[in-house]
């Protein structure tokens, strides 16, 4: 993440007393990780094709996005109002994974909408990044009755819909929101 920020993005992550994190080079003269970065804009994240067929072919995405709202697979899909798939930019460069939809996400059929995406708009603005620019998701599709914790069969059939999105998308950074993601997700290496 540290290579991707600005010196203005680091001062504003160790204010909050976030750690940053960055990829060492291996030759003995790498630049030392904790210094500050040249002021520069995230990367592009209309990057060309990163060898992956159809990654970004509307077909390909209303085809998972059709299957999503036809899943069955387990018991959330009888009171679910809409699925909520993902948003954001398809080739985007980050990628954030929330747990599951809440009230409102569940009326709009879009994640991180209520408070927690003000939150989260907050915290994209203030390095550098707007919503458009992530592609965010969640690891269920369907909200668990009265916002609960998903249990682990409601996750297990999730994960395909989710591993999909994350191979089409193929992040360089992926933040896992929320004590189910980030407890779940680095338990087998991938979502």
């Amino acid at each position: 993440m540290g290579h991707f920020l600005n010196a203005h993005q680091h001062r504003i992550l160790r204010a909050m007393d976030i750690p940053v994190w960055v990829v060492r080079g291996t030759e003995e003269n790498s630049p030392d990780p904790c210094q500050e970065v040249p002021d520069r804009a995230i990367p592009d994240q209309q990057t060309p094709d990163r060898g992956v067929p159809d990654r970004d072919s509307t077909a390909v995405w209303n085809g998972l996005e059709k299957e999503v709202a036809g899943c069955t697979e387990c018991p959330l899909h009888q009171a679910r109002t809409r699925t909520v798939c993902g948003v954001g930019n398809r080739t985007a460069q980050w990628m954030i994974i929330g747990e599951a939809p809440g009230a409102d996400e569940d009326r709009q059929g879009e994640p991180f909408v209520g408070k927690a995406g003000q939150l989260l708009n907050e915290m994209l603005r203030a390095v550098g990044l707007s919503r458009q620019q992530v592609y965010i998701a969640n690891i269920l599709k369907c909200r668990p009755p009265n916002n609960r914790n998903p249990n682990a069969e409601e996750v297990a059939s999730c994960l395909g819909f989710l591993r999909q999105q994350v191979a089409r998308v193929r992040p360089q950074l992926s933040l896992a929101v929320g004590r189910i993601g980030a407890h779940r997700l680095p338990q087998d290496g991938q979502p």
